[in-house]
């Protein structure tokens, strides 16, 4: 009856993703696919978003730390989550947004500490099973998955071009 349940909700929007909660009974709902499955068949969307492992953490909580060699990358699925440097909140993420995504090119230490600011649920991803995953794909796949990070990173850059710009006039207005 639940699996009747999700696809009935899929078949009113194709676009939304429903994959089953691995922690209780629940299911973890996208309204529409997120970024960083854009263009994927839906069937591999589901697919990919089920290799993630499901954490939760409560408000305050440390998800990854500056000092950490990141070897994951993590998707919010609900909550509100803080990236922060030397003591400077760089950006806020909210469902969909992902951190740590450029560790499917290498492991790498992380650049900023992400703590949850209220209760929060992401989806982990090892490097490791993203790899094997994408090996068992066409290359196309893997392709479109880098054009999803790079449009993910365009947008952050944007977010951060405005920032500067704001922090300069408030300098320059001083």
């Amino acid at each position: 009856m639940e699996n009747q349940n999700s696809q009935n909700v899929k078949e009113e929007n194709e676009n939304s993703i429903i994959i089953k909660s691995k922690i209780d009974e629940g299911y973890i709902t996208f309204a529409k696919k997120p970024l960083i499955v854009n263009n994927f068949p839906h069937d591999l969307a589901i697919s990919f978003l089920e290799l993630g492992e499901e954490e939760r953490y409560g408000p305050d909580d440390e998800i990854i730390n500056v000092l950490q060699v990141g070897r994951d990358f993590y998707l919010v699925c609900e909550g509100i989550i803080s990236v922060w440097r030397e003591g400077i909140r760089l950006a806020t993420l909210t469902k969909g947004d992902v951190f740590g995504e450029l560790v499917i090119f290498r492991n790498h230490y992380r650049i900023a500490s992400v703590k949850s600011e209220a209760p929060t649920t992401v989806l982990k991803f090892n490097r490791h099973i993203l790899m094997d995953f994408f090996n068992r794909q066409t290359n196309n796949l893997f392709l479109i998955y880098c054009m999803n990070i790079i449009e993910i990173m365009r947008r952050k850059l944007i977010l951060t071009n405005e920032r500067v710009c704001e922090l300069e006039m408030k300098l320059l207005n001083q």
